[in-house]
């Protein structure tokens, strides 16, 4: 080979690299995503639980919808993007011979990780719409003064 011949190589395989690299990176924001909206959702519901009113209970509950909303969407659009650099890497490994990590990797996969990210997202879906229209809607559970439910009279009736 010659010394452009070398220097060509040594650029896609910096490429390579850069593009898994971009891959990886794509892959620890879908992590951090769902912890982040799971945290968001969990503090929705409870903000909703403890809320004073009816009204803000209900709203509190339907923002658990828009965060997960958002979250799944959010998801989508990194895997999407994860397909497309991988269908780039296949078609530079197809014309390499020392590159071959995706190929393989595909036929070896189970799909068993991105079948449970799905999983995931439905569930935390499925809970916000259940909270949402179910239990959001029976808020406020805020005890007042010691140990009061709202609409609930005291042993002593007050």
């Amino acid at each position: 080979m010659n010394d452009i011949e070398v220097a060509f190589n040594e650029v896609e395989i910096e490429e390579y690299k850069s593009c898994r690299d971009l891959i990886s990176r794509h892959i620890d924001m879908i992590e951090k995503n769902e912890i982040y909206v799971i945290g968001a959702v969990a503090a929705s519901a409870v903000f909703a639980l403890a809320a004073e009113t009816k009204q803000v209970a209900i709203a509190a509950g339907f923002i658990t919808i828009l965060i997960s909303l958002i979250g799944w969407a959010r998801y989508h659009g990194l895997r999407s993007t994860i397909a497309v650099v991988d269908e780039y890497i296949k078609e530079k490994e197809g014309r390499s011979e020392s590159l071959g990590f995706t190929q393989y990797y595909l036929k070896h996969k189970s799909g068993a990780l991105g079948k449970s990210r799905e999983t995931v997202w439905y569930i935390l879906l499925g809970f916000a719409l259940f909270f949402a229209f179910f239990v959001g809607g029976t808020a406020p559970l805020v005890k007042k003064g010691c140990g009061e439910v709202p609409g609930q009279t005291s042993v002593n009736g007050r």
